[in-house]
């Protein structure tokens, strides 16, 4: 989960890792406002502690559901 800030607002990135199968994260929401970032973040944290198995990294787990696309239905 991370975040980067530009002239429009925060972007919001998940799934990324590094080690023996790096990523990149992928973009789930753009022109976040201090106080939406926030609350997605909140969100995103939820959701991956109460569905991801013990353990499991959020890129593994956004993989496990179907996707991308699916993890965003989810939390957005």
């Amino acid at each position: 989960l991370g975040f980067m800030g530009t002239k429009n607002g925060f972007t919001c990135y998940v799934g990324g890792t590094a080690g023996r199968k790096p990523r990149l994260g992928e973009p789930i929401a753009e022109g976040l406002d201090k106080g939406q970032a926030l609350e997605l973040a909140d969100k995103v944290v939820q959701h991956y502690r109460n569905n991801a198995k013990k353990g499991q990294r959020l890129g593994a787990y956004i993989d496990s559901i179907g996707g991308i696309e699916e993890f965003k239905r989810l939390v957005l």
